[in-house]
């Protein structure tokens, strides 16, 4: 009658990895009173990514969660063309970019409620109010920690009724239907405030009423994100935080982490990415205790895997996530190590597959990781928590931490960042990982680099958005009625709030100088902060450094691009107003100059006449006479007509890269013989 019951209870979390180990990727089972099939690891994986898997839907398994959320039609039941549809509206309302603005709020409500707990309290349930606290603004201006009591009676019953650990009657008790419908009421109300004021900066809610005309759909997708964030996110920062507090040297280091880079007042996607043992914990809580253990569905018609016979009608559970405990691709599966993601590893297909893979992965996987992130940094930046043990895991509907699991406050600390300015400004060039370089290479393959002179409109108030764009160089101003707002330099950006929200332009954009501009189509834009997961800060800082690297690699052909890339964060653009000094005859020699855009004078003083020596183009470089002879600078550098900007290589980088390329150092020394000899010349009367 219990069949595999008690295992569940005992251990949720361990249940099917070691049901799999004991009889292979696919077997039968019963629990809690069904009967279902496993089909477990890389064979879960490959089978939903291959034609088989069109004899499988979803929507006879989800229709009660469905109805918790008062839709007809919701993204985890939905097959075929309309799972696609949702796929891809929820794309970009579960997108980094639309909560990125708010991570501030979110640290700062944290860490408001984090300092007032109690001494010792119960772990699960305050970090699902601190999760709330900070969700409510990026919701849609909404104090949620007030709603905590009715998000968690709500959450837990519709999950508990979505995977069948109830049955259909709990859906009519008083409790759950009282929560349901204050939830339900709040959620509406957000909607209709959006649909007739929209919010002067994007949050969830307005994007849903962007992605969503039916305003059902909109207010029951709200839901959903109260009870994500309730479940899903609470628990994994639950379990950081319980692993944090039981290991006294994972907490001392991940503080020295915080010490090092966090700032909760103007925390950011980048700033969180710094903190590299802190996203190894949040990786290994995933993998220890995933948030997609199984993905339900059930069987359209008969099919046969692996020599078992699936019936049409049966449950089908793809336990991709037991890869997580395969002894070939983690040493020590069951143990908890918060380094292991430190450590260079290549996971197989499923071994590290939390948010579930193939078109069933989940949209909202980056979202979570920042708000996950925001929360764990700012709880350990206001508490020192200490607890003798780790909580065991229980169903609570899903697996999660034991919510009776308590831990105590050892001390409470606020921690203010002692960032190292050069190591932060270095650290802003290359802050992305491989994915998104990848998505970025991928979808930047089709912009353009575009000209326009002084006084040129880019872009005018009430045009079609189509395009997104990050300067380049030169300058510009952004109006608004007539109005100057802000005025843009390079490696900025503008055109993402059209592309995103509006459909059309808020502003006017004019060019104040010549200008380069990068401009990215607006559908390779949207892919790019949805299916790349990239903030629009990101794409810009992106494509502003292959820039760089681009008149790098053009005044240094023969130097290895790896080479390049590791002195990149040395480099600085600088911008030159008409007649403006890059370097000045007599000082010293600090730097190594490439001309990026425009063309600059290169002059000489001798007594109180000045010769014109050359004029140097775009492209073309100055500065090695005085690195490489140790003596200070012999001529004048000065913008040309319209100005110019040039990339400062500072004098370690510049020998960096010389030492490092013997053909290179050769080229140099012939530019700058050439140089020395034409300068002669000059002087001696013969012509420039």
């Amino acid at each position: 009658m219990l069949g595999s019951s008690l295992a569940f209870l005992r251990d949720p979390v361990r249940a099917l990895p070691d049901a799999a180990r004991r009889h292979g990727d696919v077997f039968a089972m019963r629990a809690f009173g069904r009967r279902f099939v496993i089909v477990a690891g890389a064979t879960a994986v490959q089978f939903l990514q291959g034609p088989e898997a069109s004899k499988l839907e979803r929507r006879s398994f989800y229709s009660p969660f469905a109805r918790a959320l008062g839709v007809d039609e919701f993204i985890l039941g939905a097959d075929g063309a309309a799972h696609q549809r949702l796929r891809a509206a929820s794309r970009m309302v579960y997108a980094r970019e639309i909560l990125a603005p708010h991570l501030p709020r979110v640290a700062s409500a944290v860490i408001a409620r984090a300092s007032v707990c109690p001494a010792r309290f119960a772990l699960a349930g305050e970090v699902a109010r601190w999760c709330l606290a900070g969700y409510g603004p990026a919701l849609g201006r909404v104090d949620l920690g007030a709603w905590e009591r009715d998000a968690q009676t709500f959450s837990r019953v519709a999950l508990a009724l979505g995977v069948t650990l109830l049955p259909p009657p709990f859906a009519q008790l008083p409790p759950y239907e009282r929560a349901r419908s204050r939830l339900r009421g709040l959620a509406a109300a957000l909607v209709a405030d959006e649909r007739r004021a929209p919010s002067a900066e994007p949050t969830i809610v307005q994007a849903l009423c962007r992605a969503f005309d039916d305003d059902d759909l909109a207010v029951g997708y709200t839901l959903f994100s109260v009870l994500a964030v309730s479940q899903y996110v609470s628990r994994t920062v639950a379990w950081m935080l319980a692993h944090a507090a039981a290991d006294p040297a994972l907490g001392v280091a991940l503080a020295d982490e915080l010490w090092a880079h966090f700032r909760p007042d103007t925390v950011d996607a980048p700033m969180l990415r710094r903190l590299e043992r802190l996203r190894a914990l949040y990786r290994e809580c995933l993998r220890r205790y995933p948030v997609q253990a199984a993905l339900p569905y059930v069987a359209r018609e008969g099919f046969e895997l692996r020599g078992q016979r699936v019936e049409a009608g049966t449950l089908v559970l793809f336990a991709g996530a037991t890869g997580h405990f395969d002894e070939a691709v983690h040493a020590c599966p069951h143990r908890m190590d918060a380094e292991r993601f430190l450590r260079p590893a290549q996971p197989g297909p499923a071994g590290f597959v939390p948010f579930g893979y193939g078109d069933r992965a989940c949209t909202a996987a980056g979202q979570t990781e920042l708000l996950a992130l925001t929360v764990a940094a700012s709880a350990l930046a206001a508490l020192d928590l200490r607890a003798t043990s780790v909580p065991a895991p229980v169903l609570d509907p899903l697996p999660g931490p034991n919510p009776l699991h308590r831990v105590t406050v050892a001390a409470r600390r606020a921690i203010v960042a002692r960032i190292d300015p050069v190591r932060w400004a270095a650290g802003l060039v290359g802050s992305v990982g491989e994915p998104e370089e990848d998505a970025l290479r991928r979808l930047l393959g089709d912009a353009r680099l575009t000209r326009f002179a002084a006084g040129d409109a880019v872009l005018r108030e009430g045009d079609a958005a189509d395009a997104f764009y990050v300067i380049q160089a030169g300058r510009a101003r952004v109006e608004k009625g007539g109005v100057t707002l802000r005025t843009l330099g390079p490696g900025e950006f503008f055109g993402e709030l059209g592309l995103l929200f509006g459909g059309v332009r808020t502003a006017t954009v004019i060019a104040d100088t010549s200008m380069e501009l990068l401009v990215i189509d607006g559908e390779s834009f949207r892919a790019l902060v949805s299916e790349g997961d990239l903030l629009t800060a990101e794409i810009a800082r992106l494509s502003r450094r292959r820039y760089m690297q681009g008149c790098l690699r053009h005044a240094l052909p023969r130097v290895n691009p790896t080479r390049l890339a590791a002195q990149l964060a040395e480099v600085t653009a600088v911008n030159l107003a008409e007649g403006e000094a890059a370097v000045r005859q007599g000082e010293p020699a600090d730097a190594w100059y490439i001309v990026g855009r425009g063309r600059v004078v290169v002059a000489q003083r001798g007594g109180d006449e000045e010769r014109v020596l050359a004029t140097l183009e775009a492209g073309e470089a100055f500065g090695e006479i005085g690195l490489l002879q140790g003596t200070p600078r012999n001529a004048t550098v000065r913008a040309g007509a319209g100005g110019a900007e040039v990339l400062r290589v500072p004098a370690e980088a510049f020998h960096a890269m010389m030492r490092a390329s013997p053909e290179s150092h050769g080229d140099v020394v012939a530019s700058m013989l050439a140089r020395i000899e034409a300068g002669a010349a000059v002087a001696m009367g013969e012509g420039p």
